[in-house]
């Protein structure tokens, strides 16, 4: 009996130990496969960052959170969009006077495209932006190639097959690779739109933007692609896309009063209770902009610093209207800069400083450790560092934080080419204090400890702005 007992359970031991074992296996077979899984995952990752770095989803979801709800419906219902969007093989030309909202149109676009179609239609897109580095035709080509196959790794062979000839030796593929690649990628999709946003701030080495257009349409008489693309009115850009349909952007009398309305709560209590006014100052708001929302904006600005009835009637009077009213905005703009108390002057006047003279985009964390830098100091002073949205709040609207993208900028264009042209004779000596500045960071006895180097540099990555700074010709003059 005992026998019989110790050998049931010898029996149960086995099975047990079978079940155990068939168990394991399965589990490894499971791990392994995870493992492969996201081995495969990490090297599609890798492969995607070495064919481009640029990334303008961030821009992307800053320009659509600040949008006004309904504004551009005059846009999404055009029979010029909604019949490109039907129509394969088509490029849509929307040209635009300086701040009509030419990019928001871009964005409107993308967005409602990605609304409306599923994942068998490509969509890629560029914000064109003159300070961004390394904007060169292959990269944009890139960038683009990026967004189709990011997510679909099967599409993503002919880019491997990219990496795998060049990443060795350190190279890059050359515009025919990309766009063979690109081609490859739009293959995949029943239709692939492409919109590439001011088109006019992109240049290439030689000033010109003859090599990306050439790449974008040669693309599309390859794959039928449909392309859209915003600009200022460019003869050079007109004559290349001379059969593209055409639609002309502008600031919309209703888009303006949308927009005016999202910002009511900014003005003064004597407007804010005022139905009538309101009303008045909609409707003159609208008529001074000529269709810009960029001027629409800069007089919101101003008006909001009035304090009764009267002051801002007769303010709203007095606006300056159409292109030419752009300057005189700024002007304006910068009176109330120079109106501020001495600190908060001075403040403002750094900011734009450094912005606009600034070779590349810089992000609030860099600005506000720069402005900190003191000659002399072995170390910077945190209680020293000023907040971001200090850094905003004293440039009287000429200046905005994309949260997304991390970066402070000027508000528009527009902005820098008026400083561009007035800078020298309103702060002469910014070059020369920039590039003093970085060198007294570099100096910082903080540089000594190796421990604290590599955090340094991420946050103000300065022998990089002083590589890149357009003051270079002043830094040898005075310490040469």
């Amino acid at each position: 009996m005992d026998h019989l007992k110790s050998s049931q359970a010898i029996k149960d031991d086995t099975s047990t130990l079978k079940a155990n074992t068939e168990s394991i296996k399965t589990s490894t077979v499971v791990i392994r496969n995870k493992m492969e899984q996201e081995s495969e995952v990490w090297q599609h990752s890798m492969v995607m960052d070495w064919n481009s770095y640029m990334c303008y989803g961030t821009m992307l979801h800053d320009l659509i959170s600040k949008k006004q709800d309904e504004t551009l419906a005059w846009f999404t219902s055009s029979f010029e969009f909604t019949d490109w969007i039907a129509t394969n093989g088509e490029t849509l030309f929307c040209p635009g006077i300086p701040g009509a909202g030419k990019t928001f149109v871009a964005a409107t676009a993308i967005d409602y495209l990605q609304h409306i179609h599923d994942r068998n239609v490509g969509i890629g897109y560029v914000f064109c932006q003159y300070k961004l580095d390394d904007q060169s035709a292959e990269n944009i080509i890139a960038a683009i190639i990026k967004q189709l196959i990011g997510n679909r790794p099967s599409f993503a062979e002919p880019v491997r097959l990219l990496y795998k000839r060049y990443v060795s030796d350190g190279l890059r593929p050359s515009l025919d690779d990309l766009v063979a690649a690109l081609s490859s990628a739009i293959a995949n999709y029943s239709q692939t739109y492409i919109v590439i946003d001011a088109l006019d701030e992109w240049k290439d080495k030689n000033g010109s933007n003859n090599r990306l257009i050439r790449a974008l349409l040669e693309i599309q008489a390859q794959a039928k692609i449909n392309l859209m693309i915003t600009s200022r009115f460019d003869g050079a850009i007109e004559e290349q896309l001379c059969g593209a349909r055409k639609l002309e952007i502008l600031a919309h009398h209703l888009d303006i009063e949308n927009y005016v309305t999202g910002r009511l709560c900014d003005l003064p209590r004597c407007v804010q209770g005022d139905q009538t006014l309101q009303k008045e100052f909609k409707v003159q708001i609208a008529q001074a902009a000529g269709g810009m929302f960029l001027l629409a904006r800069l007089h919101l600005d101003s008006l909001c610093v009035t304090t009764t009835t009267e002051a801002f009637r007769q303010k709203l009077g007095q606006l300056p209207k159409g292109c030419t009213g752009l300057d005189e905005a700024y002007k304006e703009a910068m009176g109330r800069i120079q109106n501020q108390p001495e600190e908060q002057r001075e403040l403002a006047r750094k900011v734009i400083c450094w912005i606009s003279h600034a070779k590349r985009m810089l992000s609030p964390d860099e600005l506000r450790y720069a402005l900190a830098v003191e000659p002399g100091a072995n170390d910077i002073d945190e209680e020293n560092v000023p907040y971001s949205v200090d850094l905003v709040s004293v440039c009287a609207g000429l200046v905005s934080v994309d949260e997304e993208s991390n970066i402070i900028r000027l508000v528009h264009y527009t902005t820098q080419e008026y400083f561009q042209r007035v800078r020298n004779d309103w702060y002469p000596q910014a070059k020369l204090e920039i590039a003093t500045t970085c060198l007294h960071y570099l100096a910082l006895m903080a540089f000594r400890n190796d421990l604290q180097l590599p955090s340094r540099l991420a946050k103000c990555d300065y022998l990089n702005i002083l590589e890149k700074m357009e003051s270079s010709h002043a830094f040898r003059a005075h310490f040469s």
